[in-house]
């Protein structure tokens, strides 16, 4: 410690040393020595190390299991934390004590080499790397490509982690098939009242209005008809609201939208398909299902606005 603060401006040393003083717990102690630690680190070679790490509170832990082991040894695991480096190696780390010291985080794990410098991939614990236990599964979903992990917070306290692997869970699945079946009610209903009592499948390609035709007639035969809506799929109402150029947007826009959403989420969920099986993939879901948010609020508007 004493080397430390030799090593750092007189004005500075002495704020620590004043702090190091007033502590009154092991966390507040760790703090004010994590000052001191870190102001004579930024400019030393950054090095991931699994063991004789040079700070003894902070342990490296090369599996999730070990982390979990070591959040259930703590009693308050507010210092736990998962790194994500952005070459997709994972680095687990978990500050030691009886109390949460200071929490950093580590990224860029792609241009970390030989003369990377300590400061160049590491930043503070900030608002953006948290998330409320009581937000809804979608609030991560929709900003998951640019914020890929983050800390779940329960009053005070972290309970939990959640990371871009995440949104290939069953509970995460449901949520995104009921967002699009939220978004293709509110889009039939927003086509039959600007078609009123014009025949939808007057707009549809020859090869899909035959298709719609018979399944109606299906329909009408069990006498299960309701409307004519109900005998289309999503690509049909699609073509539809690109005829009609629905809430003011162009047809390319219309399609590129709606298709992006069929193929990169509403296919492969309910046909029991992988959605993220890569980063690459599920950018692509996050993005359908941003989408679908947008598209939704745009109904909503518009159908508040019609009545």
């Amino acid at each position: 410690m004493e080397a430390n603060l030799a090593r750092i401006p007189a004005d500075l040393a002495g704020s620590i040393v004043a702090r190091l003083q007033r502590a009154r717990s092991v966390g507040a102690f760790f703090d004010a020595a994590n000052a001191a630690w870190e102001a004579t680190r930024r400019d030393d070679p950054f090095r991931v190390a699994r063991s004789n790490v040079s700070d003894a509170r902070l342990v490296m832990l090369d599996s999730p299991s070990a982390l979990s082991a070591e959040a259930q040894r703590m009693e308050n695991c507010l210092a736990d934390y998962k790194f994500l480096p952005l070459d997709g190696d994972v680095a687990y780390a978990a500050w030691r004590g009886s109390e949460p010291a200071t929490v950093e985080l580590v990224w860029g794990g792609q241009s970390i080499g030989p003369r990377t410098k300590v400061d160049q991939v590491y930043g503070r614990l900030g608002p953006e790397d948290l998330i409320s236990a009581e937000s809804s599964l979608l609030e991560f979903v929709y900003s998951a490509d640019e914020q890929p992990r983050r800390l779940v917070l329960e009053g005070t306290n972290v309970r939990g982690l959640v990371t871009l692997s995440d949104i290939q869970k069953l509970p995460v699945r449901m949520s995104l098939f009921s967002l699009f079946i939220h978004f293709e009610l509110l889009l039939t209903d927003h086509l039959r009242y600007l078609l009123h009592s014009q025949d939808p499948i007057e707009l549809l390609p020859l090869s899909r209005a035959d298709h719609v035709k018979t399944k109606w007639k299906t329909f009408v035969a069990n006498e299960l008809e309701q409307d004519k809506f109900g005998a289309m799929d999503i690509c049909d109402k699609r073509e539809i609201a690109k005829k009609l150029k629905i809430l003011g947007r162009s047809a390319n826009s219309i399609e590129t939208s709606i298709a992006d959403i069929e193929k990169n989420l509403r296919n492969p969920i309910a046909h029991g398909g992988e959605y993220a099986i890569s980063k690459e993939h599920a950018f692509k879901t996050i993005s359908a299902a941003r989408a679908m948010r947008d598209w939704i609020m745009d109904l909503r508007k518009a159908r508040g606005g019609l009545q």
